[in-house]
C-alpha cells in the first residue's frame, strides 16, 4: 500500500512540474525570449545566442544565432525584446564587456522587460570560505582542509590564479578585506579563447546593482533560484547550471 502511495504521489508530482513548465513555455512564445550564452542550455521558447564562430565552441551550434558578447552588439532592434536570459556566462568576460552588454540589452527590452543574469556569488563564497569551509565539500578540489577549501573558492571567482603561488597574492585569503580582495583577484585577467571554461571575473549584487543603476534600469532585484520577476523566466527547467554557489540578479527596463 505504501508503495502505492509513493507511486501516486510522484506522479502526481511530476504532473504538476509538466504542467507548469507546459504553462510557462506557452508565456514564452507570446513574446521574443533570449537565451544568451546558450552552449548546451537550451530551454523551450527562447532564442539561443553564443559565440558559436570561434574555433574552441564545443556547444550545440544548432538553432543558434552567433553572437560575441566582447565585440557584438545585441542582434535585435531596440524596445523589441521581452525577456534576457545569460547563465553563467559573465564571469568568464571582462567587466568591460559586461557593461556593454547590460547596456545592450536595456537598449532592446521592452518596458518592464526583464534581463535575469545567474552567475557565481563571490559574496556567498567568500563568506562560506571565512565561516563555513566545509561548504565546499561538494567540491572536487576539496580534502577536508581550509587550504582546498582556499582552492576551491579561487576555482570559482579567478580560476587562471590556480597556477600562481599563493594565488599571485602578497597575503593569505584570510588577511584581504572582501573588497580589496575582489578587484585584486580580477586583476590582469583575460578571456583566453582557448581556456573559455575558466573563471576570469568575480561578481556579487552590489557590483552588478551599480552598473544596472548608472544605466537607469526602474527596479534590480535580487532573485532566487527559480523566482523571477516573470513567468516566462521561471520554472523547472532554468537555472539548473551551479545552482548551490549561484547568484539571481535582474534587471527590468
Amino acid at each position: 500500500m505504501k508503495k502505492i502511495i509513493l507511486k501516486i504521489i510522484n506522479h502526481y508530482d511530476y504532473s504538476i512540474k509538466f504542467i507548469n513548465i507546459k504553462k510557462q513555455v506557452r508565456s514564452r512564445l507570446n513574446g521574443i525570449n533570449l537565451n544568451v550564452g546558450c552552449g548546451n542550455n537550451r530551454i523551450k521558447g527562447f532564442i539561443n545566442l553564443d559565440y558559436i564562430m570561434h574555433p574552441y565552441y564545443n556547444g550545440d551550434k544548432s538553432n543558434c544565432i552567433n553572437y560575441n558578447m566582447r565585440s557584438d552588439p545585441l542582434p535585435f532592434k531596440n524596445n523589441s525584446v521581452d525577456n534576457i536570459y545569460c547563465s553563467h556566462v559573465i564571469e568568464h568576460i571582462e567587466t568591460i564587456y559586461v557593461k556593454k552588454f547590460i547596456e545592450e540589452s536595456k537598449r532592446v527590452l521592452k518596458t518592464n522587460g526583464v534581463l535575469r543574469i545567474v552567475c557565481p556569488d563571490t559574496q556567498y563564497l567568500w563568506s562560506k570560505l571565512i565561516n563555513h569551509p566545509d561548504f565546499f565539500s561538494w567540491h572536487r578540489f576539496y580534502d577536508g582542509t581550509t587550504s582546498s577549501a582556499a582552492k576551491c573558492f579561487i576555482q570559482q571567482v579567478a580560476t587562471p590564479r590556480l597556477k600562481l603561488k599563493n594565488y599571485g597574492l602578497e597575503k593569505n585569503l584570510s588577511n584581504y578585506n572582501y573588497d580589496y580582495l575582489v578587484n585584486e583577484l580580477k586583476e590582469g585577467l583575460t578571456y583566453d579563447i582557448k581556456s573559455q571554461g575558466e573563471h576570469i571575473n568575480n561578481w556579487d549584487h552590489m557590483r552588478l546593482s551599480k552598473i544596472g543603476m548608472k544605466l537607469k534600469f526602474s527596479n534590480i532585484v535580487n532573485s532566487k533560484f527559480q523566482s523571477s520577476l516573470r513567468e516566462a523566466l521561471r520554472g523547472e527547467d532554468m537555472d539548473l547550471t551551479q545552482p548551490i554557489v549561484a547568484l539571481h540578479t535582474e534587471f527590468v527596463k
